[in-house]
Parts: structure tokens; C-alpha cells; sequence
């Protein structure tokens, strides 16, 4: 029996936040998209402790020209204006401030689930979701790409110009393609939870460098603060294990003195969950009629919180190469489109990379070789402006 064939100008496989952004971008330049999710992504859940990014200030502009940030900020949002950089076993410590970027803040922290929901809402009657569905084969057609795909009840093929993977640090997409990824295990985890602090936190971040890794502080609602606490796999352990008195104790321990000064004790804690940390970067961004956004194309450690932010900029990035390419009468998946994608992205991948691992490396107290520059890191970059600048700037999504 003779499989039932759809078409599309792109397919679009990861229904994320990746994905749906660049699902709405295609098809406000009059392409035909279809959206594949292996898992339901528009069902609205209670999770404690939440998942949530920060998004930067040049983030949050392009979800405005999306049309999608006054439906995000609905559903609620808090602003990170300033962030507070320090160490925990020194005094130094640094300020990254809004007003020195020009902007009202260097971002917001939201809710994973309110940016999937707002990109549903405005997906919706645009562009095809069929969720949950699972691509099983991909193959060339000589003018594109053909996707067998897999839903609970039925198979069907998909032939479209251009394929895009936005399916996730363990991309099948990117398997399928034969990319080659590189990188290396931190042998770290991040244990997250939502934290009251003693203190209000007044819309500012808080990062704090350990031995072990860094301890950060995202401003939510109520006053309430989301941790990212890297750990090595023994203490993740322990840490999730432990009681709430026991890890409240050991978290305002490891905070350090600078920090404490500006935030007081910690007093309650939701419940804790824990991600493996890991640089994975793909070894390129298209191939024919292919390409890779988000963390198909790389995963990052989140130190700085990039990587939501980076990965945005690759949606912008595409989106821009496919206009130019339909106004010069080529399609999606052009080969002259993927290669000015694909070129593109190299400058700002590299940036954004040397930026999170420069910082984890920079701050090991434990790297002999570095020792000297780790005393003097913070202090270095308070008094050199334009330095400060520019990891303001990266932050804010402003370069």
C-alpha cells in the first residue's frame, strides 16, 4: 500500500521554543510549515521547581516582532535588570548594569512552558502541528528532503525543500544527516529549585564562582529566587537527597559572604531537579536542504544563560537567509541559502562558546595555571569598562 505523501516548502522537526519560533517566522514570509513533536509541548503543567530561562534584551525584541512577547507576559514574567558577578571565597565582585547598556533591563526570566504556550496561540491556523509524531526515515529527493513519519495511529511521507532539526541536544535529525557533533562531559550536574531569600531581590541576578562551579540566581515572582547550582555528580546527589533543612544549611553555606551581604539566608526551598552539563557542538550547520537550530546545533553549559539566546539568534539568522533567498527566486532549501546560514552562525558560536567555557575555566580555582588571573579576574574586569561592556552587551543579546 502506497503511503500517503504531504508537502511542504519546510518541515520543522522539535516543536520547542526553537522550533516554533522559526515555524512562525517561515511562515510570515509565505512558506508552508509543518511542525513534527514527539512529544505534547502546548499542555499547560504545574512543576516544582519551575523551568525557566532567562531571555535576553535582544531576545525579547525579536519575540516582539513576532507578535509573541504580549502573550508571554500574560502568563508572567520577571525582569532581570542588573547582574551581580562574585566569587564566593573573595570580596571581589562586579556589576553588570542596564543603564550602562542604554536598555530598561538586560532581560527577563520565564517560565520554559509560557514561551511554548504563546508560540502555540499564535501557531495556531498557520501552520501544521502534528504532535505527537516521530520521524523515523529521512532521504534526498534531488530537490529536497523525504520524512517517513510515524504518529499513534498511521504512517505518512513528508517531501518539503528544506528540513530543519530543532530536535534537541541528542538530535535525531542531526544522526539521521550524519553530522558529527564534538565536545566533552563537564562531569557536573545542575540542580535547579525556587528559593526565598531573606532579602528582596530587586530584578537583579546574582552569579557567584565556586570551586566547583558556578551558583546562580535568577529573580522570579514573589520575591522568590530560581537557583542553577553546579555540582559534582556525588554532592547532586547528596544535595537531591537531603532533607530541606540540610540543604538549606549547605547552600547558605557555599554561597559566600558577598552574596550572603546581599541577599541574606536562604529560608525555604521547593523540590530540586537535576541536568547532566555538557559543551556539544555540531561539526556544521546545514548540509543539503538541512539545517540545525538550537541545541541541535550546539548545547552549552548555562553559565551566562545563553543558550536559549543563541539559539534565537539562529532562528533570526535562517529566517533572514531564507527572505533573501526567496527574493532572489531561490528556495528554502537553496544550497546558496544554507551556505550564508551556515557561514553566518560560525562567528557567533564561537563567541558565544569561548564566552561560557572561557568563564568556567577562568573561575576553576583548581587550574594551578590560571590561579593568578582567577584572584584578579573580577577586580580586572570592574575597573576595565570596556571589557565589562562587552560581556554586558553579550548578555544583553546586543552583539
Amino acid at each position: 500500500m502506497q503511503l500517503e505523501q504531504r508537502h511542504y516548502d519546510v518541515s520543522i522537526v522539535g516543536g520547542g521554543m526553537a522550533g516554533g519560533s522559526l515555524a512562525l517566522e517561515l511562515q510570515q514570509l509565505g512558506l508552508s510549515v509543518v511542525l513534527l513533536e514527539k512529544f505534547q509541548q502546548n499542555t499547560p503543567v504545574t512543576s516544582s521547581p519551575e523551568q525557566v530561562i532567562a531571555l535576553s534584551w535582544g531576545t525579547v525584541q525579536h519575540l516582539k516582532k513576532l507578535n509573541v512577547w504580549k502573550d508571554i507576559e500574560q502568563l508572567g514574567v520577571s525582569v532581570l535588570r542588573d547582574v551581580h558577578v562574585s566569587q564566593a571565597t573573595r570580596r571581589a565582585s562586579v556589576e553588570l548594569l542596564h543603564d550602562e547598556e542604554g536598555v530598561d533591563s538586560l532581560g527577563f526570566v520565564v517560565q520554559n512552558q509560557f514561551v511554548v504556550q504563546a508560540l502555540y496561540k499564535n501557531l495556531a491556523g498557520k501552520v501544521d502541528i502534528i504532535c505527537p509524531a516521530e520521524v523515523v526515515a529521512m532521504s534526498d529527493t534531488g530537490a529536497g528532503k523525504r520524512l517517513l513519519v510515524q504518529t499513534s495511529d498511521t504512517q505518512f511521507e513528508i517531501e518539503s525543500s528544506l528540513v530543519v532539526g530543532a530536535d534537541g541536544t541528542y538530535s535525531q535529525i542531526r544522526h539521521m544527516a550524519g553530522i558529527l557533533s564534538q565536545g566533552w562531559d563537564h562531569n557536573r550536574f545542575a540542580l535547579v529549585a525556587s528559593v526565598i531569600p531573606e532579602n528582596p531581590h530587586r530584578h537583579v541576578a546574582y552569579e557567584c564562582f565556586r570551586a566547583d562551579g558556578p551558583l546562580a540566581f535568577l529573580p522570579l515572582d514573589s520575591e522568590r529566587f530560581s537557583i542553577v547550582w553546579t555540582l559534582k555528580p556525588s554532592d547532586a546527589t547528596r544535595m537531591q537527597q537531603a532533607s530541606e533543612m540540610v540543604f538549606l544549611s549547605r547552600l547558605n553555606m557555599v554561597m559566600g559572604e558577598p552574596l550572603k551581604e546581599k541577599i541574606g539566608r536562604i529560608s525555604a526551598s521547593s523540590k530540586t531537579r537535576l541536568f547532566p552539563l555538557e559543551l556539544r557542538v555540531s561539526k556544521q550547520y546545514s548540509t543539503p536542504h538541512l539545517a540545525l537550530v538550537g541545541n541541535a546545533a550546539r548545547t552549552l553549559h548555562p553559565m551566562a544563560g545563553q543558550g536559549m539566546n543563541i539559539s534565537m539568534r539562529d532562528v533570526a539568522d535562517l529566517s533572514a537567509c531564507v527572505q533573501a533567498g526567496l527574493n532572489q527566486n531561490q528556495q528554502a532549501g537553496d544550497a546558496r541559502v544554507l551556505a550564508a546560514y551556515a557561514a553566518g552562525r560560525k562567528k557567533d558560536q564561537r563567541r558565544t562558546v569561548a564566552l561560557t567555557e572561557g568563564l568556567n575555566l577562568l573561575f576553576n580555582h583548581k587550574n594551578p595555571a590560571l590561579h593568578c588571573l582567577n584572584q584578579g579576574g573580577l577586580r580586572l574586569l570592574s575597573h576595565l569598562s570596556f571589557l565589562r561592556h562587552q560581556v554586558s552587551k553579550q548578555a544583553a543579546g546586543l552583539v
